[in-house]
């Protein structure tokens, strides 16, 4: 039996890592996620976390463990974000249109990075993969799971006798379609991405081969 299979306090369910304006304007904790880094870059940080809580190698050196410290806060504040801003998407009225067909086909050519591991229903609305991603794992799962994640990437023993191997890669490929989708809806509905996210000459359009690349 997952440890996670258990009752918990209607308050768990709650915001805990997004400061006052961040619940104010979720946005803006998916906003800071990529100022951070591109996606494909935090999904290599990802892999990396991932080995050191799987193996007995950990994170020695203080400056990547205060780099993974970095990675565990803003991966939680992106996390509790989406799920805000799945509950406004849901609340709105009319419901936003999905974009179209067109539409993602100049948002593949014209972005420095289009995600592979959505489906068409998702590219077209990426709400539908958040909602899939809390299904399988609620917000409260996600606090628990990264704070293990944390404590074995940091110490030198591995999670083999605490987490199953199934918990461990099923919260990865969900963090990374929660990237995926943080990714689209931040450059459709956030008021800063076209500098950042459009390719240009001079730009990372000469890579997009290896921005491309799924990790």
């Amino acid at each position: 039996m997952s440890i996670y299979s258990r009752n918990i306090t209607p308050w768990d369910q709650q915001p805990k890592f997004l400061r006052f304006s961040e619940i104010l304007n979720p946005m803006k904790a998916v906003e800071d996620f990529f100022a951070v880094n591109w996606p494909w870059e935090h999904k290599r940080e990802l892999k990396s976390w991932q080995y050191c809580v799987i193996n007995e190698d950990c994170f020695k050196d203080q400056h990547e463990a205060g780099s993974l410290l970095l990675f565990y806060d803003i991966n939680l504040r992106l996390m509790e974000a989406l799920d805000l801003l799945l509950v406004i998407n849901n609340d709105k009225w009319p419901t936003p249109k999905d974009a179209t067909k067109e539409q993602i086909e100049q948002e593949k050519r014209d972005w420095v990075y289009f995600p592979k591991n959505l489906s068409a229903k998702e590219e077209a609305n990426p709400y539908i993969a958040v909602r899939k991603c809390f299904k399988r794992i609620s917000p409260y799962e996600y606090r628990e799971h990264l704070h293990n994640w944390l404590h074995f990437a940091l110490s030198d023993c591995c999670s083999e006798e605490t987490l199953t191997t199934y918990e461990i890669f099923q919260l990865s490929k969900n963090l990374r379609k929660l990237y995926a989708a943080a990714w689209l809806i931040y450059m459709r509905e956030s008021e800063l991405p076209p500098v950042r996210g459009i390719k240009s000459k001079g730009n990372l359009e000469d890579k997009t081969d290896e921005l491309q690349e799924e990790v």
